[in-house]
Formats: structure tokens, sequence, C-alpha cells
């Protein structure tokens, strides 16, 4: 490998990994590697494998391709590893064979989400909350009341039914009666 830590943004869909051989001799050689978890779970966060790579005569340069799982989770970073290990025909491997890869959390609170995204009737956030929950003034035009309110969604963009949203219209009005 030719770094010791990566960074890989959640939604990024996989990280590619170069494995170089040094010098490029006239036999074909095989490295085993093994992708597995730190902090992130195989599975959910990364897709698990195992496996060889085969460097032909002549060929100094290979990739792995790790699938990234994009959740809808508040998880914070985590992190997996990619181990190589028995290199074939009294090859030996190079100063790094492990490397960290860190997954940047795209869901977490104030970061942008991708998938997201509002219906038209919906304005932009007005708020993100530290758990992760989003506000956003909601317009019912054209709608049964044409009538303005607050609503309040979870990390997975639905809809938070234990927010009461006509006390944070109350509390609006009062901390900021030009606003509303």
């Amino acid at each position: 490998m030719t770094a010791a830590n990566y960074t890989v943004v959640e939604h990024a869909g996989a990280v590619i990994v170069s494995i170089r051989r040094g010098g490029d001799g006239p036999d074909d050689i095989s490295v085993g590697y093994a992708v597995t978890g730190g902090s992130a779970v195989a599975g959910e966060d990364f897709e698990a494998q195992m496996g060889s790579i085969v460097f032909h005569a002549g060929e100094t340069v290979k990739t792995l391709t790790i699938p990234i799982v994009d959740d809808c989770k508040v998880e914070g970073e985590e992190t997996f590893q990619v181990t190589l290990n028995n290199p074939s025909n009294g090859t030996s491997l190079g100063a790094i064979t492990t490397a960290e890869f860190q997954i940047l959390d795209d869901d977490r609170a104030g970061s942008r989400d991708v998938h997201f995204v509002p219906p038209p009737q919906l304005t932009l956030p007005v708020a993100v909350q530290p758990e992760g929950k989003i506000l956003l003034a909601r317009n019912f035009v054209g709608g049964p009341s044409n009538a303005s309110t607050i609503v309040r969604l979870n990390a997975d963009a639905s809809i938070d039914a234990s927010f009461d949203a006509r006390e944070a219209m109350a509390a609006l009005r009062r901390q900021c009666p030009a606003w509303i």
C-alpha cells in the first residue's frame, strides 16, 4: 500500500486502494489481503473482504476497491483496516502492511445530507440540532389552511412526531417577533 492512513467520505460509494509491487520481477507473485472492522461494522459501514491479489510479471500496481455503505445514522467517524499478508515466491512485504481507513460521517449534526431533498413546500432548514434533528419552516401554501409552522425532522428525514410545533412557534414569537 502507498500510505498507512486514508480518509473516505461516507457517501463516496467506495474507496480504491493502490497496492504496489517493488521492482518488476520476471515471476508472478501474489499477496493476501483482509479488510476488517475497527470501529466500523462490516456489512453496515463497509464491505469486509479477503482474498489474493496477483501481480503478473512486469505489473507493479494493482487496485483494491472497497465498497462503503452510506447509511442515515449519526455515528461519527469510524475506522476499518486493510492488512496485507502471505506474499508468495519468497517475496517480502514492504514497510506498510496495514492501513487504517477513516470513514467521515456525512449524517452528523451540521453536515450536509446528500440524500435529503426537501419537498417543494418546505423552505430551507432553520437549524440542525446537536442530536442531528432538523428544524424546518414549512408553508402549506395552497393547502387547506395556507398556514406556516415549524416541523422537526429526524436524522433520516422522517417527521419527528414527538415535536410540539405550536410550542416551538410560540417560543419563536416570544424570542424573535420580527421573524414571524
